[in-house]
């Protein structure tokens, strides 16, 4: 069994809903990336047999969103959550805890790592995160802490009801004021938006545009707290960034955007480097 202190090689994972992204590194460098589809749970012995099929199983692993992880409530720094050591044959899996809330319900998984990996970059850094992946994340930062956050489903549900990427700005923005205004339009928003589509498919765009600005525009009613008046972080995948980018602007939120690979391979560097420091 190699120790994460003697190799420079090592595996870094993060889970996001249904999906493993696993990249081979050397010290700070990615040298490989393989993404996974999984099921509903994968624990830390579950990634240790998904390794094991690659062929990477005989360096160190470090591991969050996993969900046999220990679960820590907020207020809490991301930076500082306890890390669990498991040994599998040759396989030693660092799995990252995770941080939870009890009301509203709801924890972070791997978005914590990409939280803490954007604090690393971005230091003395205090307000908002939204961090986009199949669902929204509104975290609220003070202290290089996670006071309390509020998740929402829009991605999964925009993906479920068949919207692509919307291409009209105005069609979207005029969608998410309306649903702004009066959330309690959503739902007959969103069915005339699939009717559309199914009526004029030649329009998918249009309805697409029509369904993402409902969603956002409730997602927006139901998270006002925590945007409004506040510093505004996003991080978000290439995909639906310009998504987000929109709706903010169109309540003219300035917003510092990063990219979920980036932070979060810089929150898993961190993770590392506590694991020497300590040797767990």
């Amino acid at each position: 069994m190699v120790s994460l202190a003697q190799s420079t090689q090592w595996i870094a994972v993060v889970r996001d809903g249904d999906t493993l992204s696993i990249w081979k590194m050397r010290d700070q460098q990615v040298e490989h990336t393989q993404r996974q589809v999984i099921g509903p749970t994968v624990t830390a012995e579950d990634l240790a047999g998904i390794l094991s099929q690659t062929g990477w199983n005989a360096v160190p692993v470090v591991a969050a969103g996993l969900d046999d992880c220990e679960k820590v409530s907020v207020p809490t720094a991301p930076a500082q959550v306890p890390i669990r050591r498991s040994d599998f044959g040759e396989t030693s899996v660092f799995t990252l805890a995770e941080i939870s809330q009890t009301h509203p319900c709801g924890q972070l998984q791997g978005d914590a790592t990409k939280i803490a990996g954007f604090l690393s970059l971005n230091p003395n850094w205090d307000g908002v995160i939204c961090v986009v992946g199949n669902s929204s994340t509104w975290a609220q930062i003070s202290a290089d802490e996670v006071v309390s956050f509020e998740t929402t489903l829009t991605p999964t549900l925009a993906r479920s009801l068949g919207f692509t990427s919307p291409a009209d700005t105005a069609v979207l923005t005029s969608a998410l004021e309306d649903t702004l205004s009066r959330p309690e339009a959503l739902a007959a928003r969103l069915s005339s938006a699939v009717w559309s589509r199914k009526a004029h498919p030649n329009t998918a765009d249009l309805s697409a545009s029509q369904g993402w600005g409902a969603l956002l525009g409730a997602e927006l009613a139901a998270t006002r707290p925590y945007w409004l008046g506040q510093n505004l972080a996003l991080i978000a995948a290439a995909d639906v960034s310009p998504i987000y980018e929109a709706a903010f602007q169109s309540q003219f939120l300035p917003v510092t955007l990063a990219r979920p690979e980036k932070t979060c391979l810089a929150g898993l560097n961190a993770a590392r480097r506590r694991i020497l420091s300590t040797q767990i």
